[in-house]
């Protein structure tokens, strides 16, 4: 078995559907006794985010170094900026036996274990006013650094894998397109309707628009498209889901709150905001279909959740959506209310139980194998890594 190491701390534990990934890929490893892969996870001494417990049971084990404010991350943070060589986190792979690190970033000049890199995404040369220009500058940085000393790279589409290698031509050649698949929620720990009803006042047909509520994700349009609908005599409803919170345009939410109610759709865009993981994939469930307007995604979560359950999608037409390509999906250009309004009323006024419910049994006899692949294409990152090093 090759026990290969990752570090759950810092940004990851900030961002929500990092979890979601970490947990589908462990699941995914330990699932497939084929994969070789024995997974070793790291947690700074004072994490304590919720989602931990979500993770498949694996060794774990709690590091005060990977605390940036204890005096074992300060002092890796002077190995790590002063020196371009992160000997403290090496020296405790070394202590564990670890022959891999992955999607952890790099140990830089000290290279006694090789390092399989992540890059989700490189949305700041997409969308580069979404950043400002220090912000540009560092994930430049960073992503030029891991594409120099990591021994491979995962990336999680062609799309992303392109824009890596134009931003860095020591990417080409050792990059794996991993393309993750998400496990659904078991339905027995799935709400029911009823308890839907009780706490969102779920109680008719909806469409289902899952995202965070980031300025890049593009809620405004559904809006207008709502609008559209309404002026011409038309209604549906969305129920919308997410953290009403944008670091990089902090008053996005309440522009958006303000734009629903001027376009006058208050009672047909509801927004939910936070709800548990088991309340999504249940509002998934119930929906009539899912959409997704989103102007830039790496690999998007909510497309897989939706491929997963077997549930009908309406995709903004962006490369990476194209490339996502699920069962049942749909696609509107993202800038383009009229199209997308016509697209919600056809699914909304389609009514054909019959094909949702093949969609969801060819869903459900997919999945291991999907599931299979993940694992396998993964374990593939893995050895070329070692034979890189």
């Amino acid at each position: 078995m090759t026990r290969v190491g990752f570090v759950l701390a810092g940004r990851t534990v900030g961002w929500m559907a990092s979890w979601t990934y970490y947990r589908t890929l462990l699941r995914a490893i330990l699932a497939d006794p084929e994969s070789g892969i024995e997974p070793v996870v790291f947690l700074a001494a004072g994490d304590e985010h919720p989602l931990i417990a979500e993770l498949p049971e694996v060794e774990r084990h709690r590091v005060a170094m990977l605390d940036p404010r204890s005096p074992g991350g300060v002092a890796r943070a002077l190995w790590r900026n002063g020196l371009a060589c992160d000997r403290p986190l090496g020296h405790l792979l070394e202590r564990h036996d670890v022959a891999v690190l992955s999607h952890s970033g790099h140990l830089g000049r000290y290279g006694a274990t090789p390092a399989l890199g992540w890059v989700p995404d490189l949305q700041h040369r997409h969308l580069p006013e979404l950043f400002d220009r220090r912000t540009r500058a560092f994930r430049e940085a960073r992503y030029r650094l891991l594409a120099r000393f990591a021994a491979h790279l995962v990336v999680s589409s062609v799309a992303g894998e392109r824009d890596l290698i134009e931003l860095s031509s020591r990417a080409a050649g050792k990059t794996t397109v991993l393309r993750f698949v998400v496990d659904p929620v078991p339905r027995e720990r799935q709400p029911e309707r009823e308890e839907l009803h009780a706490r969102y006042g779920v109680d008719g047909p909806y469409l289902y628009l899952p995202n965070q509520f980031w300025v890049h994700k593009n809620h405004r349009l559904v809006v207008d498209a709502l609008r559209v609908l309404r002026a011409g005599g038309r209604r549906i409803r969305v129920l919308a889901t997410g953290a009403p919170v944008d670091r990089r345009r902090p008053d996005h939410y309440r522009e958006l709150v303000a734009h629903i109610a001027s376009c006058g759709v208050g009672e047909d865009f509801r927004l939910l905001g936070v709800v548990p993981y088991p309340h999504v994939a249940a509002l998934l469930r119930e929906s009539v279909a899912l959409i997704n307007p989103s102007r830039f995604e790496g690999w998007s979560t909510t497309v897989e959740e939706a491929r997963s359950a077997g549930k009908r999608v309406l995709l903004s037409s962006i490369p990476v959506h194209r490339e996502q390509d699920p069962p049942g999906g749909e696609l509107f250009d993202p800038d383009d209310a009229e199209g997308l309004a016509e697209l919600m009323w056809s699914a909304w006024t389609r009514c054909d139980p019959d094909a949702d419910a093949r969609l969801a049994e060819r869903a459900a006899a997919a999945l291991p194998e999907r599931r299979r692949d993940f694992a396998r294409t993964y374990a593939g990152a893995v050895r070329a890594t070692i034979g890189s090093a």
